[in-house]
């Protein structure tokens, strides 16, 4: 590209949409960790196999359709769509189910199960009888707090330390 590169391309980007998925392909190696800068969905060195490629590729709609996906919840006589990628964590207290998101807290009544039931399927997991985790914010596990990429703490179960943390591996190493 004349008079600019594709690292600063990736940064004008980024300036403007946080969202759009940026992956860099070139001989260049060295030039890699300024890919970070721009929060690189990947960078791939030339020559690129087909079986990388299409790996990567998958992986990026994979992030795109999550993205896209809501749960809907009924507060009083209206229904909400919230985006998954915005629960951080849900809580459950006494018959009242509480979204803890990005923006907000969201409280309604239901019954727990039918939140864990329609989202296990997507990254969502039991890790306390009260409280639901997005494991794409787990940032770290200590004692038995889980630390979400914003700094929030949510308490997981004594009984449940080893199932979580062998529930996380898998959707890690599935989800990479």
């Amino acid at each position: 590209m004349p008079n600019q590169s594709g690292l600063d391309v990736g940064k004008k980007i980024r300036a403007t949409n946080n969202q759009t998925i940026i992956i860099f392909s070139t001989r260049y190696p060295q030039y890699a960790i300024d890919a970070y800068d721009c929060e690189a969905f990947h960078y791939l060195l030339k020559p690129i196999s087909e079986e990388k490629l299409e790996f990567t590729l998958k992986r990026a709609i994979k992030k795109i359709s999550l993205s896209r996906q809501y749960h809907c919840i009924k507060i009083h006589n209206t229904t909400r769509r919230l985006p998954l990628s915005d629960i951080y964590f849900i809580e459950y207290c006494r018959k009242h189910i509480i979204y803890h998101t990005k923006y907000d807290v969201i409280e309604t009544t239901g019954r727990f199960s039918d939140v864990i039931d329609a989202l296990q399927n997507h990254g969502f997991y039991q890790v306390h009888q009260g409280y639901i985790v997005n494991f794409d914010k787990v940032y770290d596990f200590k004692g038995y707090s889980i630390i979400l990429d914003d700094k929030r703490t949510v308490m997981m179960s004594v009984r449940k330390k080893k199932e979580v943390v062998l529930a996380y591996s898998k959707y890690v190493e599935d989800n990479l």
